[in-house]
């Protein structure tokens, strides 16, 4: 069930009459009834869309190729060996820069 915008217009200004505590009518206090009955349907909506989500989820899981335990070890080592060779490059490159920053300042 979607709540129309004028339905929110009404449910904003019922609970601005609770937060008064103006003295109500018979007709307030069932717009009160209503609006407090559409806060709880959304939050129901909510939670069957979060459940909604998380059984597609496990779905698509069912679905995924996990790798092996030596494609794992594998792509791991390569990582691993590509981030020190990087690391190694960098600190070179950082070391001729400073050197060559020092005999300018010089």
């Amino acid at each position: 069930m979607k709540i129309t915008a004028e339905e929110k217009k009404k449910n904003k200004v019922s609970r601005k009459a609770l937060v008064k505590s103006e003295p109500r009518s018979e007709k307030a206090n069932q717009e009160t009834k209503v609006s407090i009955l559409d806060i709880v349907k959304d939050k129901v909506g909510f939670i069957e869309k979060a459940g909604q989500f998380l059984r597609e989820v496990k779905i698509e899981f069912k679905k995924v190729v996990w790798p092996s335990r030596k494609e794992a070890m594998g792509t791991t080592f390569v990582v691993i060996v590509l981030v020190l060779i990087i690391a190694l490059f960098l600190g070179l490159i950082d070391m001729a820069l400073a050197k060559l920053i020092k005999i300018f300042i010089k």
